[in-house]
């Protein structure tokens, strides 16, 4: 009977949501909402990341092999997508593909750059020899930044920056949410 009180206040403190994973696994998560009312500036957590590419059907067919899932989104339809989008990750966060004739026009299309976001990953040194493997050449190479601390970066077949990071401030948080 105790038990369950406790599991009753829990819950109504820390709300619980089924994290649902490409491979079809899935995992109850409690988390703890921000207090409302909120200043409507306030930045919440990445959403979307977004890559263009000249074509998107070759994108699928690199992306799907990188991360081994298919996009769960595809629009306007998946034969002559202009726009697809995969969930990855830890937090499920989405990685769009965009065809590039959709890009402003104030983006210089004809090389890499802009921001860089970096993905948490195991190994550093492993996932920059895959993404070699599979095409993407070094942008920045493997740089040990501190203590348990790596970065790299990369540029797809189709021109975007892929960063990736050991941090241990990110295993931090995750351990956190566990």
């Amino acid at each position: 009977m105790l038990l369950a009180a406790v599991t009753k206040l829990v819950s109504d403190i820390r709300p619980i949501r089924n994290i649902v994973y490409a491979n079809g696994r899935s995992r109850l998560q409690q988390f703890v909402p921000l207090e409302l009312p909120l200043d409507p500036t306030t930045l919440r957590g990445m959403a979307n990341v977004s890559f263009w590419a000249e074509d998107v059907n070759a994108a699928r067919a690199w992306y799907t092999k990188l991360l081994g899932a298919q996009p769960y989104f595809q629009a306007p339809n998946p034969e002559t997508p202009a726009y697809i989008e995969y969930r990855i990750g830890d937090y499920q966060n989405e990685l769009g593909i965009i065809d590039k004739k959709y890009a402003p026009p104030a983006a210089n299309m004809a090389s890499a750059g802009g921001a860089t976001l970096y993905w948490h990953v195991d190994d550093v040194a492993c996932m920059l020899e895959k993404l070699k493997e599979l095409g993407a050449t070094v942008y920045e190479p493997l740089t040990e930044r501190g203590v348990n601390w790596f970065t790299a970066s990369v540029v797809d077949p189709f021109g975007n920056i892929i960063g990736l990071i050991h941090s241990p401030h990110y295993r931090e948080v995750w351990s956190a949410l566990q």
